[in-house]
């Protein structure tokens, strides 16, 4: 036995890259095996023990890529017992072991573009605003963010929420305050967190426009946020830090 390839089938095909045509009586050591002294162990102790083995390795495709294989050698016997040939299942390994090491692994969720922008409820906001949904809270995540757009004179009603908001302003020039403290000025790149429970208010600089991510967890019924009183137009206007 030279181990001279006899027959090639669809499946080795497109495994390897190489046609029947091209692959049979080729040597398979020198075809396919990277490392061809280890392959060759392996098919001499199959012919001499006559007995299948299997071992995970390396071949390479036609076009000079490695496979990650699992190769099963099993002994062709004649009717006294004794090896004549070898018969070789090569199976790709690769695509296994990414779903062993990740078994819960499932499609990545994209939602598409789809949910019109929104305008803000009047019993929330004063003035024009516009809201674009970045995340809905579902069975996995509580994560509730939307981009709120305010224009100049715009901003939310006292509000808490349960579990404290993240704002990062993204555009324009606005204006936010906590109960009791100091309106202050925050601009692009400026990130604001509101704690559990905190009254508050933010949004648009009188004469800017103003961007930000909005992003907070609901709480255990799905609450996003409480929403209290108007800002009025006195506390708007008060100067800010």
């Amino acid at each position: 036995m030279d181990g001279v390839i006899e027959t090639w089938n669809k499946s080795a095909e497109r495994l390897y890259g190489y046609s029947a045509e091209e692959a049979v009586g080729q040597r398979v050591l020198t075809l396919l095996a990277r490392d061809p002294a280890a392959r060759e162990a392996m098919l001499a102790n199959v012919v001499a023990v006559c007995e299948p083995a299997r071992a995970d390795c390396q071949d390479v495709r036609k076009d000079g890529g490695l496979l990650e294989v699992a190769v099963t050698d099993s002994p062709i016997l004649d009717p006294k017992g004794r090896a004549i040939g070898i018969a070789r299942i090569a199976r790709d390994t690769a695509n296994k072991r990414l779903l062993k090491r990740n078994p819960k692994e499932k499609d990545m969720q994209i939602t598409k573009n789809s949910v019109e922008t929104a305008s803000g409820p009047s019993d929330w906001f004063t003035g024009a605003v516009y809201i674009d949904t970045a995340a809905a809270p579902s069975e996995q995540s509580r994560l509730s963010a939307s981009s709120v757009h305010f224009t100049p004179g715009a901003r939310t009603a006292w509000h808490t929420h349960p579990n404290g908001q993240t704002i990062y302003v993204t555009e324009g020039s606005g204006l936010c305050q906590r109960q009791g403290g100091p309106i202050e000025v925050i601009r692009p790149g400026d990130r604001v967190f509101f704690e559990p429970g905190e009254n508050h208010w933010h949004g648009a600089a009188p004469n800017r426009f103003m961007t930000h991510m909005a992003m907070v967890e609901v709480d255990e019924e799905g609450n996003a946020a409480t929403w209290g009183e108007h800002v009025t137009d006195d506390e708007y206007h008060a100067a800010p830090a």
